[in-house]
């Protein structure tokens, strides 16, 4: 989304870190440093803090970057082994800065579809609330 798109659903775009990121490992990498900036703020002790990925579909490791367009079959394993190390490391630095964080993913009803009639939109339910 671009800072326009924000704009018009109203969202405070001088209170936001936005990022484009190419990789996970530079995802989650940037992510680290800023909680560790938060946390290390006494201008942001005790505020809530929302994190938001968008999205894990599109995600990919380094490996897969640098490796060409060839298929490697290692490929998606190591994207599962580094996506599950980078939620483990970040596990106390968002609980350090009062933080949550959402990844969205894409969800398919029909596996192989790439466009059209694919997400069943009655299934498809995102709930999230806070309470302060």
């Amino acid at each position: 989304a671009s800072e326009t798109f924000m704009k018009a659903f109203g969202i405070n775009t001088k209170k936001i870190i936005y990022s484009t990121l190419d990789t996970v490992e530079d995802i989650f990498e940037t992510m680290e440093k800023n909680l560790q900036t938060i946390t290390g703020s006494g201008a942001f002790k005790n505020k809530p803090v929302f994190i938001l990925v968008d999205s894990l579909a599109a995600m990919k490791s380094k490996k897969l970057v640098e490796g060409g367009f060839e298929y490697n079959m290692g490929t998606q394993g190591e994207f599962a082994k580094v996506l599950g190390l980078a939620l483990k490391r970040m596990t106390t630095h968002l609980i350090q800065a009062n933080a949550v964080l959402v990844i969205v993913n894409q969800q398919r009803d029909k596996l192989g579809v790439t466009h059209g009639d694919c997400v069943d939109p009655f299934t498809t339910k995102i709930k999230i609330r806070y309470k302060a």
